[in-house]
């Protein structure tokens, strides 16, 4: 009986992937590609180089934490979809804690960056926990709402009010090296 469930949990984790590469074939195929040698680059130059597994490393990470993050809450039965907003402005107030708050020890400068980043993502989750909690709201449907108003809300802040007036495009200050984590060889991978 184990054996069948864990044949089939393997079976509903690959068969989602088949699916995307099945779709992925025909879209190739109707754009006047070949698709075998679209993956056999796309699966080489991303996982097959080591320039390639570290880029792919370094892109995945951020949605690995989120991954997890959600799959915590699925297993505590509540349905967090707000996951990506918190992580975006945890991530978007770290950033300004570590561009604006010039601090000499890089120690204390990297936990203050966590600290106010993990309080900024707790306090934009907590938004949807009090609706629920007190007005019995939806909390997926809040989350995910809350996820595109985050987003219009940050792009407003990094173009307008924090925007670096230094830089030729939209972006915000550059962060101290006081805390960024150093590059482990000639990678974009940090120890965080």
């Amino acid at each position: 009986m184990k054996h069948k469930k864990i044949g089939k949990d393997i079976l509903n984790s690959i068969l989602p992937v088949l699916f995307a590469l099945l779709i992925g074939a025909v879209i190739i195929v109707l754009i006047g590609e070949n698709p075998i040698n679209t993956y056999r680059i796309m699966l080489g130059k991303s996982l097959f180089t080591f320039n390639g597994i570290t880029n792919t490393l370094h892109t995945a990470a951020p949605m690995l934490l989120t991954g997890i993050a959600i799959a915590i809450t699925f297993k505590a039965n509540l349905y967090n979809m707000g996951v990506e907003g918190q992580f975006l402005l945890g991530g978007f107030v770290s950033a300004l804690v570590g561009a604006y708050l010039h601090v000499s020890n890089p120690l204390l400068h990297k936990l203050l960056c966590f600290l106010f980043g993990a309080l900024a993502g707790a306090a934009f989750a907590l938004i949807p926990a009090l609706l629920r909690a007190y007005f019995k709201v939806d909390e997926m449907v809040v989350t995910l709402t809350l996820n595109y108003a985050l987003a219009i809300l940050l792009e407003y802040m990094s173009s307008g009010p924090f925007r670096d007036q230094g830089a030729g495009y939209v972006a915000t200050p550059v962060v101290d090296n006081t805390a960024m984590f150093s590059r482990i060889g000639n990678t974009r991978i940090t120890i965080f």
